[in-house]
This record gives C-alpha cells, structure tokens and sequence, in this order.
C-alpha cells in the first residue's frame, strides 16, 4: 500500500509500526480484521434482529424508521408519509407501544417506495433484504473504484487489501450492517467518481440522481460539476431526479417536498436538542457552542468560504478537476463541513477521501509518509473518540473532518497537474507502479 524509501525511524517502536503499516503485514492485517467482522456480522444477522426490539438497541439502527414508511406506502398511506403522528400510529401497531423514542422517517419517498416490495415479507427478511443491498452495492463500487486505481491498483493483493480496509472500517461496516443507510451513500459517492474518472459522464449522473435520496450529499456535486460544465452528467441525474420526484409524487402527493421541508424544519431543532452532541458539521459544532444569531453567521460564512475554496481550488488544476481524486475528496468533506445533518456514524464517508489521498500520493511515486500513515491510523482507529463529545464541549469527529478537508486541498495544491490525463492515469502503469505491493 506504501512506496519509497522509509524515513530513517531510529526508535524500535517507529521502525516497528513502519512495518506494520506496510504489506505483507498490512495485508494480513486486513485479511483477519475482514475475518472477525464477517463472524461478528453473522452472528448479528443471525441472533440480533428483532422487531420487539427495532428502537435500534438490537442493531437495527434507523431501519425501524424506513421500514414504517416503507409499511406506510405499501398501505396507501403515503400522503401522510411525513406526519409524524401517524407515523407514531404505525410504529406502535409494529412494534407496540412503549419504545423509548420515536424513529421518524426523513428521507425523501425512494427509499420507502423501495422497501415497500419488501415488507411483506416480515421486519427480519426486509433487513436482511435492506443489508444485502446496501453491501452488494458498496462491495462492487469499491472494487470498481479501486481496480481502476493506478496508485493503490498496482497489484491484486495492494487491490484487496485496500477493498478489506475501506469496508471493514468500523462505522462502514457498523452503518452497512447496524440499519443506517450511510453505506448508500458511500456507495453512490465511489460509483460517482470511478464513473468520473473513467469517463462515462452518464452513469455518474445516473448515481448523481439516485444519491437525492440523501439530497445534502448532492447538492454541493452538482454545483461543482454545474461550474465545470459537465452538462451531460448533470442532464442525466436532473431526468433521475424527476423520475424521483414523479415516482414520489405518485405515491405521496404532488407536494411532498414541501411536506418533507416541513418535517425536517419541524424535527431539526428536536434532534440537535436531543442529539447535538453526536452530531459534527460545522452547522451542529456552532450550533452547539455559539447563540442562535451569531451561530447562523458563522454557518453562513463557513459555507461561503467551503464553496469559494473549492471553486478556487477547482479553477488552478489543469485537465479535468472533477477527475483528481483529491479534488474530489475535497468536495466530499466540504459537503459533510456545511450538511444541516451529519451524525457521527457517518464518519464512514471520510474512508473515501483517504482512500483517494493514499492513492494519489502512490500515482505519484511520492509514498505515504511515516508521520501521514500515524495520522491515517488515529483515524482509522480513532472513531470511537465520538462517545468523549459530552467531556469535551465539541464532537471530536469534527476535527478529523477538518483536517480530512485541509489535506485535500494541500494535495491538490501540490498537484503535478502535467501527470493528469496521461497515459499512466488512464491505466497504462509505470513500472514502479505495477511492482508495488
């Protein structure tokens, strides 16, 4: 997964974690931590899903909620999709009466309508439905994203090592296995690039569209590509978007948008009164620290600046910005700074961007430095640190957001941009490249 020549470690404890850090050990690594997670998740799936037990405490998450909406559409009811107090209604005929809080369903009609072909088939078999599609579609847009790789692609077992670290990650593969619908979005997000980068403008429209079942996530993407001109791409997801809307419209009313806008507006200020803590956008960590007026400033502001700098990053790259996977990464994290929603299982996301630093650095024979690899490793290990929130005034997860953010754009400012669009980039390897392991 590394190249280049180690930084001279003298300490025994430094040239140690130099090696374990490096293939074959990394590898193996890998390889065992997939193997206990694959034990843990079958045993999970196996014993841990109950519908007497959907308030989350027996890994079920946020299911609980999609499968109420999901339940509320296959029974006609999906004009009131976003009325909480049917939903409430729902949930108690589901689940009985007496769950510690209510799970109300946010998201816009498409993962409800999807769930409702499901339904019938029991809370069990439509989770497992719900896990088994949402893994198939991060397992192949990772493996696409990372076979076409011409840094961390450079050989099969650097291939699968990187594959098994991305989703065995632990909120990847809490979120993808415990009900949360953040490994969609990972998904969509991989799918979106390696169609980028392999330049099929509609397909990454296509997953551009779907990703508007979680719409934060493509706002800021489509007015990057919107500025880039990719008008194919955007013409693309706007006919899924429509499609979205239709099929939403059909099922719950011409105005369900404006109802889910209500919802939201209504159960934002709840949640963040209830969760605030958990939470590690810029808008939750001001919120949280900051009076109500001055907090909406700086929001504003840090919005402002997160869209000028990718907009000015974007400008001093050659090429094609949209295909530098710096770049891109950037653009991920600068959505996650400003979403009006980040909970911290979703710190999942932020594997994609490291993902693609880790390979940009090995396109351009520059390796991943000792002090870079200790970083990486913090956070890969580090998530737990989210539980420290109330001790520390601030959720922690935000400043490995920040810093995610902030050496994005040291990469991309560092770009050899005359390296971009070449034949190497395009998949023809160097001869360095293909000897790494």
């Amino acid at each position: 997964m590394t190249s280049g020549p180690s930084p001279r470690m003298r300490s025994p404890l430094f040239r140690a974690f130099d090696r374990v850090t490096r293939p074959p050990i990394l590898s193996i690594f890998a390889l065992l931590q997939a193997g206990i997670i694959m034990v843990l998740v079958s045993q999970h799936l196996a014993t841990g899903i109950d519908q007497a037990a959907a308030d989350g405490e027996m890994g079920t998450g946020d299911f609980a909620a999609f499968f109420t909406g999901a339940v509320m559409v296959r029974e006609g009811r999906g004009s009131d999709l976003f009325d909480f107090s049917v939903q409430q209604t729902v949930q108690d005929r589901l689940f009985g009466v007496g769950l510690p809080y209510q799970q109300p369903y946010l998201n816009p009609p498409a993962l409800a309508i999807a769930g409702a072909l499901t339904t019938g088939l029991g809370y069990r078999a439509s989770f497992m439905v719900f896990v088994l599609s949402q893994f198939s579609l991060l397992l192949v847009s990772l493996a696409f994203l990372i076979w076409s790789s011409t840094g961390v692609g450079g050989t099969w077992s650097s291939r699968a090592t990187a594959l098994l670290l991305t989703l065995c990650f632990l909120p990847v593969a809490l979120t993808t296995f415990g009900g949360q619908n953040t490994g969609f979005t990972l998904g969509l997000l991989s799918g979106i690039f390696w169609a980028i980068r392999a330049r099929h403008a509609v397909l990454a429209g296509l997953f551009l569209g779907l990703l508007t079942f979680k719409p934060q996530y493509a706002v800021l993407l489509g007015v990057v590509f919107l500025a880039r001109r990719q008008f194919r791409l955007l013409a693309m997801a706007a006919l899924v978007s429509v499609g979205h809307y239709l099929v939403g419209a059909f099922f719950c009313g011409l105005s369900w948008p404006v109802k889910l806008l209500e919802a939201l507006a209504s159960h934002g200020p709840v949640e963040m009164a209830a969760s605030a803590a958990t939470h590690f956008s810029i808008p939750a960590v001001a919120g949280r620290a900051l009076p109500g007026t001055l907090s909406g400033m700086v929001v504003a502001l840090c919005g402002i600046l997160v869209l000028g700098q990718l907009l000015r990053v974007g400008k001093t790259l050659l090429g094609d910005p949209e295909r530098h996977p710096a770049f891109f990464g950037m653009v991920v994290c600068g959505t996650m700074l400003v979403s009006p929603h980040l909970q911290y299982y979703e710190a999942g996301i932020l594997v994609l961007p490291a993902l693609l630093g880790i390979d940009l650095l090995l396109f351009r024979d520059a390796g991943v430095s000792g002090k870079l690899r200790f970083l990486l490793t913090l956070g890969f290990f580090g998530f737990p640190v989210w539980k420290a929130s109330e001790g520390l005034g601030f959720q922690p997860l935000f400043v490995l957001l920040v810093g995610m953010f902030i050496w994005m754009n040291q990469l991309c400012l560092g770009s050899r941009d005359s390296d971009w669009g070449s034949e190497r980039e395009l998949g023809v390897q160097a001869p360095a490249a293909t000897a790494r392991s």
